[in-house]
């Protein structure tokens, strides 16, 4: 286990030279953002930021709000849990995790961003879900993982602006209430904070719901796939501050973020907006599944999500 350990070290040091080698401009590539996300995990776990190399200007964000370099998750974070996923973009210069954390003796959902720029860590956005947030589900995620990292066939892959295209139109689907707008994949799912919200009976809401009405339950807990039961979610009357940083080509999957609004007259936590990250598999064009991270915002919370 030493042997190992010690090899995925020299692995991940020599990856970061290779990126630090780029300064002065040239791009980070898939195994140089590798190294950087795997040096910035690292720090996290040991509670210790000199691990990883960060550009003088550095900003970091969790779940919305701006936090001081080594506070947040770099504090809480113990091990990376069960399940995890990474993301790269090499033409952005940007790296995600997405999966299970440990923070001590409890599991959490996390979604974490990097942006590297001349050799260095520039950004850092994380979304983290824990128990007593709405839906979450560890065992669920579990249960329900996006597909394994590996790259797609050619005949799988789809232009950049089109897996974009696709992402933004599940957004613009429930701002307009019209799922017919959303390419798809048949029998897609769809997961919230870990809980499968998709291809399930109509039922009352699972117990991570609280405050949300039958009615509201069978459309939001009872949909076939990942688009349907969009005409009907009313609860949601638009997606502001809507981006798309990160988008891997090679492997089908674009990351979004964007801010939840709701119409007068909503109760409990469908009266609040939702911040969220959204990792979309896409796959011959069509979205084949939707994975977020994702807490619902008091009142007083900024009107944004972090970046804009």
């Amino acid at each position: 286990m030493k042997a190992i350990t010690t090899s995925f070290a020299m692995l991940a040091a020599a990856s970061l030279a290779a990126c630090a080698s780029m300064a002065g401009g040239a791009s980070c590539d898939r195994t140089c953002l590798g190294g950087q996300l795997d040096g910035y995990l690292a720090a996290i776990k040991a509670h210790d930021m000199a691990r990883a190399q960060f550009a003088p200007d550095f900003r970091a964000t969790e779940n919305g709000v701006t936090i001081a370099k080594g506070d947040g998750v770099a504090r809480s974070i113990t091990a990376l849990g069960e399940i995890q996923r990474r993301y790269f973009d090499p033409v952005t210069g940007q790296a995600a995790y997405l999966g299970l954390v440990q923070e001590g003796d409890t599991t959490a959902l996390t979604a974490i961003r990097i942006r590297v720029e001349n050799g260095k860590i520039s950004e850092s956005e994380t979304f983290i879900a824990r128990k007593g947030d709405t839906l979450f589900s560890p065992d669920g995620f579990k249960a329900d993982p996006p597909r394994q990292n590996q790259a797609l066939s050619a005949s799988d892959r789809t232009p950049r602006a089109q897996m974009i295209a696709a992402a933004n139109s599940y957004f613009e689907g429930l701002q307009r209430h019209d799922g017919s707008i959303v390419p798809k994949i048949s029998g897609c799912n769809r997961l919230e904070n870990g809980t499968k919200v998709t291809n399930r009976p109509p039922r009352a809401a699972p117990e991570a719901a609280p405050n949300v009405s039958a009615a509201q339950a069978a459309v939001e807990f009872g949909a076939t796939d990942c688009t349907s039961g969009l005409d009907r979610m009313t609860q949601i009357s638009g997606v502001a501050h809507r981006r798309f940083p990160l988008v891997d080509e090679e492997q089908g999957t674009v990351m979004g973020v964007g801010l939840f609004l709701r119409p007068p007259g909503q109760t409990g936590n469908f009266a609040k907006r939702n911040l969220l990250t959204e990792f979309f598999d896409i796959k011959g064009g069509k979205v084949a599944g939707i994975y977020a991270v994702m807490r619902y915002l008091e009142a007083d919370a900024p009107d944004g999500t972090g970046w804009n």
